[in-house]
C-alpha cells in the first residue's frame, strides 16, 4: 500500500519556511484581537449558543446532554467536536465570551496561515501570498473570528486535510495521505458538512496518476473506508433519542423548508431549489470575495458571470496540473449547499473561499496573456484588499449587535425568568439562547399550522410560557395562527409591538 518515491519531483509544494504566512496571520491576529472589544457579548445565533451549553453541560459532568431541554435528552444537534474544544476553552479562561472568542481567533489565525501556504502550493509563492492578503481581508474571516461557531476549528483540519492531500498527489508518499485522511475524519467530528471531503479524497484515490494500479485501488479502499467511517459515526451519534430543534431532519426533506405539513422533496422541487440557491451562491461567492460588483450598474452580472468563468477554467487548470483534491471537494461541497433549503451564504461558501480565490487567480493565469496578467494581478490585489478591507473593518467593531426584533425576544424571555417558576418550560423560537441567557428549560415550536401538534407539544414539555416573536417569519406562519384553536386559557402578560409572552393557566 505504500508508493514512495525516492525524491520529491521538480515543482513539489515544500513545507519550509513559514515566516510570510506568520506575518499575514499574526497581523490579523492583532487587529483581530484590537477590534474584538466591539463585539456584543449576548450571544444571538442558535447554533452558538447550542454549543455553548453542550459544553457547559459536559464540564458539569452531565455528558452531552441537552440540559435546557426538558429531561435532559441526549446532545445530537451536531457533531461533538466543538463543544468539546469550547469546554477546553472555558476550563482555561473560565466561563464568558473570552473563551469562544479567544478560541475561535487562534482557529481563523491558524486556518489563515494554512489558507496562505496552500495558495502558494497552488498558485505559487507571490500570487499565493497575494491572495492570502484578499483573504484576510474577506469580511466572512472577521464575521466568525470571535464568534462560538464551528466553522474556524473545522477550516484549519479542512485545510490541514487538503494541504496533506496535494504533497501526497506529488510525491505519493504515505505519511501525507495518511494525514489527510485523519484530519479529514477529524473535520467530521466539528461539522458534518465535511463529508464532501471524504468523498473528494475517494475520487482523488481513484484518479490519481503515478501509482501502479494495487497502490491506487489501496488507498481507494482507505478512503472509502473513511468516509464510511465519518458516515457511521454520524449515525451513531445522531440515531440517539434526543433533542431535534422542532424536527429539522424532517423539514429539511420536505419541498417547502420549516413546514412539516408540505410534501416530501421531489426531484422538481430539489431542481428549483437547486436553481434558485445558484443564483444566491453566485452573487454571494462573488461578493465574499471581490466587493466592487453591486457598484458596476449594468456590468454587475456580466463580470459576475466572468470571474465565475475564470473560476471554472482555473478549477479545470488545477484538474491537468493533477492538483485534483482542492476542486473536486470544493465543487462536492458546493453542490451540497445547493440541496440546502435554508441560504445562508456566508456561512456555507466560508470553507471554499480559499479554493474559489485560488481558482480565479488560476483561470485569470490561463486566459490572460503574460504581461496583461501581471499588471491585472497587481491592480487587483491592491483594489480588492482596499475593498474587503473597507467592508471588513465596519463589520468587526459591531458583528454581532442584536437587532431589534432579538432585543425584544430577549426582554420577553428576561420578563418570563422574573416570574417564572423553578422547572417551568417556555415554547419558543430559539430555546438555547432563551435558555443560555435565562437558564430557563425551552422547546422549539413544531413547524405546522395543526393546532392539535401545537398542543401535544405543549402537552409533552408541560410548557407554561409562550413567546411570539418577531425573528422570522415562522412564529407568524406558525405559531400564532394555532393559538386561538388551542383548547387552552393563555393570559398575555407581555406585549411589545410583536413579541408576545402568554402564560398557560
Amino acid at each position: 500500500m505504500v508508493d514512495e518515491p525516492p525524491s520529491d519531483p521538480p515543482g513539489t509544494p515544500r513545507l519550509g519556511s513559514w515566516f510570510p504566512e506568520a506575518v499575514v496571520a499574526l497581523t490579523f491576529l492583532a487587529a483581530a484581537s484590537l477590534l474584538s472589544v466591539g463585539r456584543a457579548e449576548i450571544v444571538t445565533s442558535e447554533d452558538e449558543a447550542s454549543y455553548l451549553l453542550a459544553a457547559r453541560a459536559v464540564e458539569d459532568g452531565h455528558g452531552f446532554t441537552c440540559t435546557w431541554a426538558p429531561g435532559a435528552p441526549p446532545y445530537v444537534r451536531y457533531p461533538p467536536g466543538q463543544p468539546l474544544l469550547l469546554a477546553l476553552a472555558e476550563s482555561v479562561l473560565g466561563r464568558g465570551p473570552e473563551a469562544p472568542r479567544w478560541l475561535s481567533i487562534g482557529c481563523t489565525v491558524l486556518a489563515l496561515a494554512a489558507a496562505c501556504r496552500l495558495l502558494q502550493a497552488l498558485l505559487g509563492r507571490m500570487a499565493g501570498l497575494a491572495c492570502g492578503l484578499v483573504l484576510a481581508c474577506s469580511p466572512l474571516l472577521w464575521r466568525f473570528s470571535g464568534s462560538a461557531l464551528s466553522e474556524p476549528p473545522c477550516q484549519v483540519l479542512v485545510l490541514a486535510s487538503l494541504l496533506a492531500g496535494l504533497r501526497w498527489q506529488a510525491t505519493g508518499r504515505a505519511r501525507w495521505a495518511w494525514m489527510g485522511l485523519a484530519t479529514g475524519l477529524a473535520a467530521v467530528g466539528i461539522r458534518i458538512a465535511s463529508l464532501p471531503l471524504l468523498a473528494a479524497w475517494v475520487i482523488a484515490a481513484a484518479t490519481r496518476r503515478g501509482a501502479g494500479q494495487r497502490a491506487r485501488i489501496a488507498w481507494e479502499a482507505a478512503a472509502l473506508v473513511t468516509l464510511a467511517a465519518g458516515i457511521g459515526a454520524w449515525l451513531l451519534w445522531s440515531g440517539r433519542d434526543g433533542e431535534r430543534e422542532g424536527e429539522y431532519a424532517r423539514s429539511i426533506l420536505s419541498s417547502e423548508f420549516r413546514d412539516l405539513d408540505a410534501p416530501p422533496s421531489s426531484v422538481s422541487s430539489l431542481a428549483t431549489r437547486a436553481t434558485e440557491n445558484a443564483g444566491r451562491y453566485a452573487r454571494g461567492a462573488t461578493d465574499d470575495l471581490l466587493h466592487h460588483f453591486g457598484k458596476l450598474g449594468a456590468a454587475e452580472w456580466p463580470a459576475r458571470i466572468a470571474a465565475l468563468l475564470l473560476v471554472l477554467f482555473g478549477a479545470g487548470s488545477f484538474c491537468r496540473r493533477r492538483q485534483t483534491l482542492p476542486p473536486i471537494w470544493a465543487a462536492g461541497h458546493l453542490a451540497v449547499c445547493l440541496l440546502l433549503p435554508d441560504y445562508e451564504g456566508g456561512r456555507y461558501l466560508y470553507p471554499v473561499l480559499p479554493i474559489l480565490l485560488a481558482c480565479l487567480w488560476e483561470g485569470g493565469r490561463v486566459c490572460l496573456p503574460v504581461r496583461a496578467r501581471r499588471i491585472a494581478a497587481v491592480i487587483a490585489a491592491l483594489a480588492l484588499a482596499a475593498s474587503a478591507l473597507r467592508v471588513a473593518l465596519p463589520l468587526s467593531r459591531s458583528p454581532g449587535v442584536p437587532s431589534t426584533a432579538m432585543t425584544r425576544y430577549l426582554a420577553a424571555a428576561n420578563r418570563i425568568r422574573a416570574e417564572a417558576a423553578e422547572g417551568d418550560v417556555v415554547v419558543c423560537r430559539k430555546p438555547c439562547v432563551l435558555a443560555l441567557a435565562t437558564g430557563l428549560r425551552a422547546v422549539p415550536f413544531l413547524y405546522t399550522r395543526r393546532a392539535e401538534a401545537l398542543g401535544a407539544r405543549l402537552r409533552e414539555s408541560k410548557a407554561r410560557w409562550i413567546i411570539v416573536d418577531e425573528i422570522d417569519p415562522t412564529s407568524a406562519t406558525f405559531l400564532a395562527p394555532s393559538l386561538s384553536e388551542l383548547p387552552l386559557r393563555l393570559l398575555l402578560v407581555f406585549q411589545r409591538q410583536g413579541t408576545r409572552v402568554y402564560l398557560v393557566q
